[in-house]
């Protein structure tokens, strides 16, 4: 999904977790056995794909933690996340997301919380005509400055659900994402015409 703004492009990046085996132990926890209590941040290897990021800007697809983009300078970068039920029975949450090697090519991270109208089935019998109502969105959004290829570390909150389905906080995972941002050639030089009769 590319949405145009008055400063450039917002490129949308979906980061999906898969809660069922991430909560089944298929992470490792930070430290060892030491860290291996409930409170602490489990890594998430960047190829067993858990956890992987997909955009509708990828220009090539490379792996599950790595996405190249072709972007301008200005363009807006937004990351949200979602389970593979879309949230509805586990869910996932980024709490923090920011680049370890790179700090020029994205920079101003930010969490931002946007109100806007969405779509929804008209009811339980047919979709048209669509209702639509206001609903809360959150994302994680930063600018794009340069060319790079910064390694972004993000921290996931995971969540399961209690007996009465309510939500349920259930552990910190943290995951690596590599991107690669390209910002177009410059168009070539024009010649002047007093240039191109010398």
């Amino acid at each position: 999904m590319i949405a145009g703004n008055s400063y450039g492009r917002t490129i949308y990046v979906a980061v999906v977790a898969d809660v069922m085996r991430l909560l089944a132990g298929d992470a490792d926890a930070e430290g060892g056995a030491e860290a291996a209590k409930a409170e602490a941040v489990k890594v998430v290897s960047p190829h067993s794909g858990l956890v992987l990021a997909t955009t509708a800007a990828q220009t090539v697809r490379r792996a599950s933690n790595k996405i190249a983009l072709d972007a301008c300078a200005g363009d807006t970068v937004r990351f949200y996340a979602k389970s593979g039920s879309n949230n509805f029975e586990g869910a996932v949450l980024i709490e923090d997301i920011s680049p370890i090697n790179d700090r020029d090519s994205l920079q101003g991270f930010a969490l931002l919380n946007v109100e806007r109208s969405t779509v929804t089935p008209h009811d339980d019998a047919s979709v048209f005509p669509a209702r639509s109502s206001e609903q809360d969105f959150w994302f994680w959004q930063c600018a794009v400055a340069t060319d790079g290829e910064p390694h972004c570390s993000i921290l996931i909150a995971v969540y399961d659900r209690d007996e009465q389905g309510r939500p349920r906080f259930a552990g910190h995972y943290r995951w690596g994402l590599q991107l690669t941002v390209k910002l177009p050639s410059p168009p070539p030089a024009v010649q002047t015409e007093e240039r191109r009769h010398e």
